[in-house]
């Protein structure tokens, strides 16, 4: 039943990466039982599982507690019907993407707008991202002026015991994501390195022939 929508909020995947690098997903979970995600969003979400380190739990924790029944993926096909989906494609379209949702193609801010469709349509009562689009006079703002929009500082203003929590948290992050964005640039480079591999070993078997 769709009333089951109005009790909890839907996630993007900048804070749910944020939750994971701080260690905060059972805390998170403490507070909402249950926290929705687009299917787009999931997608986004699962390409962390190319990490080799440990920010591979950004893949895993959505995982581990998607199984558990905390997250629940909202599925285009399976929950909105068919007037609905054609009107939301439309939408989509209308708002400078190239992509269908049904395509499953990834777009930049795409994840953030499918979002905030679907807590439009199933009347989700508050999204939780910490795009800048979404910011008073922006695109996603203008399109969707009655969302109730949380971001990262409010989340943690909810979440945190305690002031001195919140500054070991921002710090955490901080010194986190630094990390993970230089295991992001050795992956790149080290599938660059494969890829110019690849072609050369091609290469040479072509002469071979």
């Amino acid at each position: 039943m769709r009333s089951a929508y109005k009790q909890y909020p839907i996630c993007d995947t900048d804070i749910w990466v944020k939750i994971c690098l701080v260690d905060y997903c059972d805390v998170i979970f403490a507070k909402y039982p249950k926290i929705f995600f687009s299917d787009v969003v999931e997608k986004e979400i699962l390409k962390w599982d190319r990490h080799t380190g440990k920010y591979r739990k950004v893949a895993e924790n959505f995982e581990k507690h998607r199984d558990a029944g905390n997250i629940v993926v909202i599925h285009f096909t399976e929950v909105f019907s068919d007037e609905e989906q054609l009107m939301m494609e439309n939408e989509i379209y209308g708002l400078d993407f190239k992509y269908s949702i049904l395509s499953g193609k990834g777009e930049t801010d795409k994840g953030e707008f499918v979002s905030a469709l679907y807590a439009f349509y199933l009347k989700i009562p508050f999204m939780k991202t910490d795009d800048s689009i979404f910011d008073e006079g922006r695109k996603g703002n203008k399109e969707f002026p009655d969302l109730k929009i949380k971001k990262w500082y409010e989340i943690m203003d909810d979440l945190c015991s305690s002031q001195d929590e919140k500054m070991r948290v921002r710090r955490l992050l901080e010194m986190e994501k630094q990390k993970m964005d230089q295991d992001y640039e050795e992956l790149l480079e080290k599938q660059k390195r494969e890829a110019m591999l690849r072609n050369l070993q091609g290469k040479i078997n072509n002469n071979r022939l």
